[in-house]
C-alpha cells in the first residue's frame, strides 16, 4: 500500500485532484459537496488488495459498464482538518 497526503485549500485544488481521475462529473459533484463542507484533507490509497471490489466487479459491475475499470483499486479518505505530516507511522 502507498500513501500520499494531499491539502486541499481551494476550489482548484479539489477540482484537479477530479481531473486527474478522467474529469469524471460524478467525482467533480463529490469533490465540490467535500469543499462545501470544509474538507481540509485528502489521503490518497494507492497499490490496495481490494478482494471485496474485485468479487463486486465479477458479481456486477462487468455486466453494467461497457469499458473495463482499471486493475488498481484507488482510495481516498477526506478529512475536514488539514493533516500535517503522514506517515505510515502515523495510520
Amino acid at each position: 500500500m502507498a500513501i500520499e497526503l494531499i491539502n486541499l485549500q481551494n476550489t482548484a485544488d479539489f477540482l484537479k485532484l477530479a481531473y486527474d481521475f478522467g474529469d469524471d462529473l460524478p467525482l467533480k459533484r463529490i469533490l465540490l459537496a467535500c469543499e462545501a463542507a470544509g474538507c481540509g484533507s485528502a489521503v490518497k490509497e494507492t497499490q490496495v488488495n481490494d478482494d471485496e471490489y474485485s468479487s463486486e466487479y465479477e458479481d456486477f459491475y462487468k455486466y453494467v459498464f461497457s469499458s473495463k475499470p482499471p486493475s488498481e483499486t484507488i482510495r481516498f479518505h477526506l478529512f475536514k482538518d488539514r493533516l500535517g505530516n503522514l506517515t505510515k507511522e502515523t495510520l
